[in-house]
């Protein structure tokens, strides 16, 4: 895989992650009288979103990187045996 099939992976995940994780903070926020997400609790719950949503969208990279390498390692070992 290419480097720009691995960025657009790495965004739909980085924002695949980010939608879900930001709709769980706001479901368990909407109970009556929960203020979880107010202040300064809000800006690092917000951060911490953020922060995993980038985390998976490096590590998917990451593997996809990785994958792609060793596939064209296996490729050349191939092509020297034969």
């Amino acid at each position: 895989m290419g480097y720009f099939v691995r960025r657009v992976t790495g965004y739909f995940v980085f924002l695949a992650v980010l939608g879900a994780l930001s709709t769980l903070a706001v479901n368990t926020d909407t109970s009556p009288g929960d203020n979880t997400l107010t202040g300064t609790h809000g800006a690092a719950v917000g951060i911490s979103i953020l922060f995993i949503a980038l985390m998976a969208s490096w590590i998917v990279r990451y593997s996809m990187r990785r994958h792609a390498k060793l596939r064209s390692k296996m490729r050349r070992a191939r092509v020297r045996i034969h």
